[in-house]
């Protein structure tokens, strides 16, 4: 859990070295807005808490095909 708010956020994965930190979160289904929205919530609270958001990854695992989002 991240985040300072009262609603803790659970990336899926978070990677952090030194101060710089690495989101990677699992989809299924098509992409959709609110997802990269829920990534930046992620990096927001991470900003809060001193770390760099170096890469945001959204992951898209469908039942023939499999989808990287670099933000």
């Amino acid at each position: 859990m991240i985040g300072k708010q009262k609603n803790n956020l659970i990336p899926d994965r978070v990677l952090i070295r030194e101060n710089k930190a690495y989101l990677l979160d699992y989809k299924t289904g098509k992409p959709e807005e609110k997802y990269i929205k829920q990534l930046a919530k992620y990096e927001e609270s991470l900003q809060e808490m001193g770390y760099e958001v170096a890469k945001k990854v959204i992951l898209y695992m469908g039942v023939d095909d499999l989808n990287i989002i670099h933000l």
